[in-house]
């Protein structure tokens, strides 16, 4: 995939001629001032960087957020700030303002013979595809995502765009559309697949299948025994079992 911005830097020559006598010393206190400045605000990045990566690893969402957007106000352009920080605010429910974050590195053109999508990177599509799909635009997140998975840059995400069109469909309540999604992510996931999985599971509840379903949640849980989310479905498809014939939809923990 192809970068759609190429950002430049432009430098401006002050309109300031220094005069012919200035002594040499002045110029050199001059750019060690501004060598000062500038390591001593790429330290500040830094450290903000280290310290968001560090409290995101700890499950510290709020703690990630705020030193994410003080990185993102110091360092605006940089995709790698804008990706990090659009991730943190979906996690925070904010995914209209991700979306925003994200904006000038996509680029969406509508024409007669179709929709045309240049991206900065992978990463940066497939976290805008799921800011879309947080906000309830789920043709266009599905949309995003089919496209992702048509490029051969993207193919290292196609476990998380599986799961991904997966949810979209099940919000749709094309829940047989949506099973073959999961069984792929699972398929291809590398690591524990316990998102794909508890996904999976409320879909064949969903779909009525509860047997089928809570094996599918237990060998999650299996894999990741302190997920209070898988635990807590695998007890609501229980109930549903036992009180409900036939297929249901039971509102689950995603």
């Amino acid at each position: 995939m192809k970068n759609k911005f190429l950002y430049t830097t432009t430098c401006v020559l002050a309109a300031i001629s220094l005069a012919a006598c200035e002594p040499a010393v002045m110029k050199q206190e001059m750019d060690y001032s501004a060598a000062n400045l500038n390591g001593f605000s790429q330290t500040t990045n830094d450290r903000l960087d280290s310290a968001a990566k560090q409290a995101a690893r700890d499950g510290n969402i709020t703690e990630a957020f705020h030193h994410y957007q003080k990185l993102y106000q110091n360092d605006a352009r940089n995709p790698d700030t804008a990706l990090a920080f659009a991730q943190v605010l979906r996690q925070m429910d904010n995914p209209d303002r991700a979306i925003i974050v994200l904006a000038p590195y996509i680029d969406i053109k509508e024409k007669k013979d179709g929709t045309y999508i240049t991206a900065e990177n992978p990463d940066i599509l497939l976290e805008y595809a799921a800011s879309t799909l947080a906000v309830g635009r789920y043709e266009r997140a599905e949309m995003l995502l089919q496209e992702l998975l048509r490029t051969p840059e993207g193919m290292e995400l196609a476990p998380q765009a599986h799961n991904l069109i997966g949810i979209s469909l099940d919000a749709r309540g094309m829940h047989e559309q949506a099973e073959p999604y999961y069984r792929e992510s699972i398929e291809i996931w590398v690591g524990n697949a316990v998102n794909p999985m508890n996904n999976l599971g409320l879909n064949l509840a969903h779909q009525g299948y509860f047997d089928e379903a809570l094996t599918t949640l237990r060998q999650a849980l299996v894999l990741e025994p302190s997920n209070q989310k898988v635990a807590a479905n695998i007890d609501l498809v229980s109930d549903l079992k036992s009180s409900v014939s036939g297929r249901s939809a039971p509102t689950a923990l995603k």
